[in-house]
């Protein structure tokens, strides 16, 4: 009994100082952000990327971070990143409400917006093409330009949304997908709030489309989930009405834990 609680008490503590050096580090990160408020000049890097935009207000502003348009009207559209603040930054008290400021082009206007509403369009793992009646269909992954999964190497875990952008040929359409709301969906997601269909790929899960396949309706998605300790199934059906693409949720399928 007592080699036993020697081994706890050494587990206990090992785990103790390792949760007190998480938190050592993270105290840090966050006293280097909180540092960067309010900003008298942002220095940025050359980036270059798509992006797409999300949310409202959008606010695109000058280089001294003043309010220059309203672009709330550019949300789920498309733009061009050609920079990306040096540093991040924080209007909060939240370390997980953190981000970069992003340069963007629209058409004829430049200016800069707050990166949580700036989404840049990657190449992932979590990328999938099929030619269906000889039309392709393809899934991109998006990634916020804010905080999120981590941040200078260390493990930041903060929520993330992941909305997932369609580009189908035979409707000639590239953009979100919307989804509907029910009791699935609450399952699948953190943020039930986010109106777009999302891949998950955080602290916690990974979500892998593992077939697309022809539909009355559309097209179904079959998606494996893998979580830290274990996996599910789950299909999303996606239809295409008047211009719009809609996902819907299935089924949510039974965790089977390792």
């Amino acid at each position: 009994m007592r080699k036993h609680f020697g081994l706890l008490t050494i587990l206990a503590f090992g785990f103790i100082s390792c949760s007190n050096s998480g938190q050592q580090k993270i105290a840090m990160v966050d006293k280097e952000i909180n540092q960067m408020n309010n900003p008298s000049k942002v220095n940025f890097k050359t980036f270059k990327s798509q992006a797409i935009l999300i949310g409202k207000p959008i606010k695109l502003l000058d280089s001294s971070l003043n309010v220059i348009a309203d672009i709330s009207n550019m949300t789920s559209k498309f733009v061009e990143i050609t920079g990306v603040s040096d540093t991040i930054f924080n209007d909060t008290k939240d370390l997980c409400n953190a981000f970069w400021y992003v340069k963007i082009k629209i058409a004829d206007k430049e200016g800069i917006v707050n990166g949580k509403q700036a989404f840049k369009v990657e190449d992932s793992d979590q990328v999938i093409s099929k030619v269906i009646n000889g039309k392709k269909v393809e899934f991109q992954t998006t990634l916020c330009m804010a905080m999120g999964v981590e941040y200078n190497g260390e493990l930041m875990d903060c929520p993330i949304d992941q909305p997932v952008i369609i580009s189908d040929e035979a409707n000639n359409f590239k953009g979100l997908i919307r989804v509907i709301p029910n009791e699935y969906l609450k399952e699948a997601v953190w943020n039930k709030d986010f109106e777009f269909f999302q891949l998950l790929n955080d602290g916690g899960h990974h979500d892998k489309i593992m077939e697309i396949t022809p539909h009355e309706s559309g097209l179904k998605l079959s998606i494996h989930r893998i979580f830290q300790e274990g996996q599910n199934d789950f299909d999303v059906l996606l239809r295409y009405n008047k211009g719009k693409y809609q996902a819907e949720y299935l089924n949510y399928g039974e965790i089977k834990y390792e």
